[in-house]
């Protein structure tokens, strides 16, 4: 999620990134997506200032889903609209779009 490249989820201080509230918000949001979604597993995941980058792992593909690409932007899909949720009750005023999503 990327928002117009305005740092809304913390900044940068000596190569160290300093989480904001919405970045904890958006932390959160993450380690709660595995919890929601027991076909995948998390990996890595970074919170920059004005995006995140996350790798999920399928680690119980369910047939009737569909490929692991229809996982995945069903994982991503999922994260963004609780993430911008969450932000949006928290008065972040963060409002990225479906097409910051791009699956691998």
């Amino acid at each position: 999620m990327r928002y117009e490249r305005v740092c809304v989820f913390g900044s940068t201080e000596t190569n160290e990134m300093r989480l904001n509230a919405y970045g904890e918000i958006v932390q959160d949001e993450w380690h709660q997506t595995a919890l929601k979604r027991p076909e995948i597993g998390l990996d890595e995941f970074v919170i920059m200032p004005n995006h995140v980058h996350g790798i999920i792992q399928i680690s119980n593909p369910v047939a009737d889903i569909g490929s692991c690409r229809d996982v995945a932007c069903n994982v991503s899909t999922g994260f963004l609209i609780t993430a911008t949720e969450s932000l949006d009750r928290a008065g972040s005023g963060v409002r990225p779009g479906l097409s910051d999503l791009v699956p691998g």
